[in-house]
C-alpha cells in the first residue's frame, strides 16, 4: 500500500492552555475607538486568538524544525493547481476568567465585568509608539497607538491532527514547539508582545481500529469548557529549548535614577512618573489585576537598534562629515543595513521586499508595591541668554531606582534568530554591531528610558561572584 493510500487511522488530539508572559495585539484590521488598531474579538467581546492566527505561527516553526516537505504532509500548501488539505485542525482559543475557567458561553455584558479578569480583558490598554529618525529624535509621521491585552491572561485551544500510526514523530515535535522560547502569537512581536508560556499540555491518541478509542473518540465533546478528564497524558516540560539562534542575557545595575515616562499621575503633581501597566497574576487557579511598573520591549529595542546603526556606519567607516540629509538617511535609522537584519524590513509592495526581525525583547514587569519611594525630581529649563529660569518651564519628575528590580538588577534577556537570507558578511557585521551596542548597554555608554540627558538610564553590568571553593 502506498503512502499516500494509507488509511487515516488515527486521531491525535491535544488541550493547550498558554498563559501570556507580556502584553498581546491580534489585529482585527479595524480602528477601535481611539485607537488606531482594535483587537480580535469573540461572541461575547472578549479577547481571542484565531485559529488561523495560532496555525501560522505553529507552521512557521514546524518548518523551520522539520522542512518543507513533512510540513506539506502536515499541515498542506497550495502550488497553483496542486496541493492538499492541512491534517491539523486547530481551534480558536478562548480566554479563562478569575476562577480559570473557560468563558464559552454566551454570556451577558454586566455579568462578564462582574468578573476582574474579564473586566481587564473587554478593556485593553492603549500602547503609543513612536518611530524615530536618523537623528535619534522623533520621526513626524511616526506616532501611532495600539490596543494590546494584559500580560497574564490565560487561553485555552484545542488541536486535532489527522493521520496514522507514522505521526506520532511529527505530532510530538509539533507539541514541543509550543514551549519553544521563540514563539509570539499576535502583532509587534519584535516590539516585545506575545510572549507565551504553556500552563498546561495534555493528549489523547485514539486508534479508530481500537473499539474503545473508537467510542471515546466520538464521545469526546468539541467545548473548550468541558474538561477533558485524567485519561488524556499531561505533557510535562521539557528542558530542551527549540530554540534555533543565540541568547543574550544581560544583568545590570542602574548607576542612578531611571524611568520609562508615559505614565498618568491620578494626584496631577508630577509631569512625568514611570509607566505602568495591568498585569493577571495568579496564585494556582485564582487571579487577580496587578498594576505594576514596565519596561516596554518597544522602547530597549529602539535604543539598541539606534545604536546598532551606529555602530555598523563605524565599522564600514561612513561617518557624518560632508554627508546630506538623504545620505544620512540611507544609512542610519530603519534603512541602516544592519537594522534591517536584525530588526526586519517594512513591506515595500514596488520592490516586492520586506522580512521581519529576527531580534525579540520582551516586556518586563515589577511589583509597584516594591523597592523605596523616589523623592519628587524638579527641573527648571535656563533662559539661554539671562542664565535665569524661564517663566513656565519649571517641571518635575519622579523617577525609580534600583529598589524596585528584584536584587537591584534588571535582567534583560535578547533573543535573535539565525539570518540564512542575507550575505555571510553581513550578517556578521550586524551581528558584530549589535554585540557593540550591547558592550555601551553594559558599560554606561547607552541610556535606556526617558531624560537620558538628566542623568537617567545608565546601567552597567552586574559583578559576577566569584566562586572560593
Amino acid at each position: 500500500m502506498s503512502e499516500e493510500s494509507k488509511p487515516l487511522t488515527h486521531r491525535y488530539l491535544a488541550r493547550v492552555t498558554i498563559e501570556f508572559r507580556t502584553p498581546f495585539h491580534i489585529g482585527s484590521g479595524e480602528t477601535e475607538g481611539a485607537s488606531d488598531a482594535g483587537v480580535v474579538r469573540d461572541w461575547n467581546g472578549l479577547p481571542a486568538l484565531p485559529g488561523p492566527s495560532l496555525t501560522g505561527v505553529l507552521r512557521d516553526a514546524f518548518e523551520t524544525n522539520v522542512g518543507e516537505d513533512l510540513t506539506k504532509k502536515i499541515l498542506g500548501y497550495q502550488q497553483g493547481k496542486d496541493g492538499q488539505g492541512s491534517a491539523l485542525d486547530v481551534s480558536w482559543g478562548l480566554i479563562h476568567n478569575s476562577t480559570n475557567e473557560v468563558v464559552e458561553a454566551p454570556t451577558l455584558a454586566s455579568e462578564l465585568k462582574e468578573d476582574d479578569i474579564l473586566r481587564n480583558a473587554l478593556n485593553p490598554t492603549m500602547r503609543d509608539h513612536v518611530r524615530l529618525n536618523h537623528r535619534g529624535t522623533v520621526d513626524g509621521d511616526g506616532k501611532f497607538d495600539q490596543l494590546t491585552i494584559s500580560a497574564g491572561h490565560r487561553f485555552t485551544f484545542e488541536l486535532e491532527l489527522t493521520g496514522d500510526e507514522s505521526d506520532e514523530g511529527a505530532w510530538n515535535t509539533l507539541l514541543g514547539l509550543l514551549r519553544d522560547p521563540g514563539l509570539r502569537l499576535g502583532g509587534k512581536t519584535r516590539r516585545g508582545l506575545g510572549s507565551f508560556a504553556v500552563h498546561r499540555l495534555r493528549t489523547k491518541i485514539f486508534d479508530l481500529n481500537d473499539d474503545v478509542d473508537f467510542t471515546t473518540y466520538l464521545a469526546h465533546s468539541p467545548s473548550l469548557a468541558v474538561d477533558v478528564g485524567d485519561s488524556w497524558s499531561e505533557v510535562p516540560a521539557t528542558e530542551r529549548s527549540h530554540f534555533q539562534g543565540t541568547v543574550h542575557s544581560l544583568s545590570l545595575v542602574p548607576e542612578d535614577y531611571w524611568i520609562f515616562g508615559g505614565g498618568f499621575d491620578p494626584d496631577g503633581e508630577v509631569d512625568s512618573v514611570a509607566v505602568r501597566d495591568d498585569v493577571i497574576v495568579w496564585n494556582h487557579d485564582k487571579a487577580e489585576v496587578k498594576e505594576m511598573f514596565v519596561i516596554p520591549g518597544s522602547s530597549v529595542k529602539g535604543a539598541i537598534s539606534h545604536r546598532v546603526a551606529y555602530h555598523d556606519n563605524r565599522l564600514r567607516g561612513i561617518f557624518a562629515d560632508g554627508k546630506s540629509e538623504t545620505e544620512l538617511r540611507e544609512v542610519t535609522g530603519e534603512n541602516n543595513p544592519s537594522v534591517k537584519n536584525l530588526f526586519g524590513e517594512k513591506l515595500d509592495h514596488d520592490k516586492g521586499r520586506g522580512r521581519a526581525g529576527r531580534v525579540f525583547i520582551d516586556d518586563l514587569f515589577f511589583d509597584c508595591a516594591s523597592g523605596q519611594p523616589v523623592p519628587v525630581q524638579p527641573h527648571v529649563a535656563i533662559d539661554g541668554f539671562t542664565g535665569g529660569a524661564r517663566d513656565g518651564m519649571l517641571f518635575n519628575d519622579r523617577p525609580l531606582d534600583g529598589s524596585v528590580l528584584p536584587g537591584g538588577q534588571l535582567e534583560l534577556r535578547i533573543l535573535m534568530r539565525p539570518d540564512q537570507s542575507a550575505e555571510e558578511r553581513d550578517t556578521e557585521l550586524a551581528e558584530k554591531a549589535l554585540g557593540a551596542a550591547l558592550w555601551d548597554l553594559k558599560n554606561e555608554l547607552l541610556p535606556l528610558g526617558a531624560h537620558a540627558g538628566r542623568g537617567y538610564g545608565f546601567f552597567t553590568e552586574a559583578k559576577k561572584e566569584e566562586n572560593n571553593e
